[in-house]
């Protein structure tokens, strides 16, 4: 799946420093009290996602890890899902949190998931890939998912935008916190998803590749924010909106995708 393994190796072992990084730094928020001065809204999300962080998407990452060496598929997809889930994820712990003692701890997950996440595509053999996908893959549904959940999201953030400037409206959470998600939604991230989903409806090899990339971020990051929502509710901050049971939605549903998506590439021969 990777070119050029032998000089991948000290890549993998930059991925273990990364593994143990990002667990010191979850682990961190769950257990060290003082470390988070943030306002309670946001110490309870920086907690449900820590939960998230440590004992789901590490192990998940680890997993990814030890596949993606043995040559796998599978395993190098859900890894570069788990290293756009850090970068997206401790990029908020940057710009939304207060400094604390973690801050360059924080910037070195963000940097090592970032130049790893391009190391690790760079070296991608999409013509093998392309060689073990299964034509009877779903494209369509991939697609036309991906562009569902780019326009609900363009909805949701359009929405918070113009009752701000219209209405002069604010959300009930600090505004500051709520652009730095929005800014990151819009020039980033949605964009990713709708080119993948341009891609993958022209079955296209990377926008396959990306759909995979893209559902293992849905879930992780949907996990997160399920958790955030839990941990706002049982610390008083916040009731379940809309926006929440959205995410249950889509975490449901990629987890699904995910697995048909899997069983539609084949593992390379040996």
């Amino acid at each position: 799946m990777l070119k050029h393994m032998q000089r991948m190796k000290k890549w993998y072992f930059l991925q273990i420093l990364l593994a143990i990084l990002t667990l010191f730094a979850s682990l961190g928020g769950l257990f060290l009290s003082d470390l988070y001065s943030d306002s309670d809204s946001i110490i309870a999300q920086a907690i449900g996602q820590d939960w998230v962080t440590a004992f789901f998407v590490i192990p998940l990452f680890i997993l990814g890890l030890v596949k993606s060496k043995g040559g796998s598929i599978h395993g190098t997809i859900i890894v570069i899902g788990c290293q756009l889930y850090l970068v997206y994820s401790y990029l908020l712990y940057i710009f939304m949190g207060n400094y604390n003692m973690f801050f360059l701890l924080y910037t070195q997950i963000v940097a090592i998931s970032f130049y790893s996440l391009l190391k690790f595509c760079y070296n991608l053999d999409f013509e093998k890939l392309k060689s073990n996908i299964d034509p009877n893959m779903p494209f369509k549904m991939l697609g036309w998912y991906q562009i569902l959940i780019a326009l609900t999201f363009y909805f949701l953030w359009m929405q918070e935008i113009l009752n701000s400037l219209i209405l002069n409206y604010f959300p009930a959470i600090d505004m500051e916190d709520q652009k730095t998600i929005i800014a990151m939604d819009l020039c980033f991230l949605l964009p990713l998803i709708i080119s993948s989903a341009i891609k993958v409806l022209k079955r296209n090899i990377i926008g396959i590749f990306l759909s995979g990339v893209i559902l293992i971020k849905g879930i992780t990051l949907g996990l997160a924010v399920i958790c955030m929502g839990i941990f706002e509710y049982t610390m008083n901050q916040a009731t379940f909106n809309i926006t929440w049971y959205i995410f249950i939605g889509i975490t449901a549903i990629c987890t699904i995708m995910i697995v048909y998506y899997f069983k539609h590439i084949h593992p390379i021969p040996k």
